[in-house]
């Protein structure tokens, strides 16, 4: 089934293995929900995310207007 690029949901996988974890987000929903800890992921490490971390939007890095 295709699927609009907008109703895409993210496929983690274990980095050596066979191991898939569907999460029903957004790519851009799931770094947010995972950067907050609202949302784990099992196959990412508990390391995962590392405290402290920030955004930076693209305008910070010179690139931007």
């Amino acid at each position: 089934m295709l699927r609009h690029p907008d109703q895409w949901t993210v496929m983690v996988n274990e980095a050596r293995g066979d191991w898939w974890e569907h999460l029903e987000l957004s790519f851009t929903g799931f770094l947010l929900a995972t950067l907050t800890g609202e949302r784990r992921c099992e196959i990412l490490s508990d390391a995962f995310p590392s405290s402290p971390h920030t955004f930076r939007g693209y305008g910070s890095y010179g690139g931007g207007e």
